[in-house]
């Protein structure tokens, strides 16, 4: 399987606040394969710092208008979570750390394993994961083959699992006159 090509994210689909998806698969120590769906979240669309003077006004040195997304990883408790220990509110927290974040440029493609869809996400982790099998068998060690051998059989259970639409409807049976 190929890896999918890095998604386009038009200018005319940007907004803050738009959910975007990543996938991670593993093996851990005791031989449980899991996998995440994260989420990422657009907080700010703006231009790079330093664009313009303090007061608002564009500088003269500064030609590129090109503007940037910025999308933070939404992880509980370290990016999100309790703001306030009097009320009930949650959001965002004030420190977030950098590996959370990420940014690219209005009208580019979105970042590495990040798409609009959990589906193009899950399906860019299992080409990936299938590309370190074939590396694995043709290296011929047998621990790390059936850890990646596990890992794509769980990724094609959670791609199957979005794949199922629900059912429509039937037709409601005619009352007997």
């Amino acid at each position: 399987m190929p890896t999918p090509k890095p998604q386009l994210y038009p200018a005319s689909i940007i907004a803050v606040g738009a959910t975007l998806y990543s996938c991670s698969s593993w093996t851990d120590e005791a031989g449980k394969t899991s996998t995440e769906i994260k989420e990422w979240i657009v907080r700010s669309i703006r231009s790079k710092r330093g664009t313009k003077t303090r007061f608002g006004f564009a500088t003269s040195f500064v030609r590129d208008k090109t503007q940037f997304v910025n999308i933070t990883e939404k992880v509980d408790h370290l990016t999100w979570g309790k703001r306030s220990t009097k009320n009930g509110g949650y959001g965002w927290l004030k420190t977030i750390p950098s590996y959370c974040t990420r940014q690219f440029a209005v009208g580019s493609c979105l970042p590495r394993g990040i798409y609009t869809t959990i589906r193009a996400a899950v399906l860019y982790e299992l080409s990936l994961t299938e590309g370190f099998l074939a590396d694995s068998k043709a290296d011929s060690d047998a621990d790390e083959t059936a850890e990646l051998e596990a890992q794509c059989a769980a990724l094609k259970r959670r791609l199957a699992k979005l794949n199922i639409r629900p059912a429509k409807p039937s037709k409601p049976l005619p009352l007997e006159a």
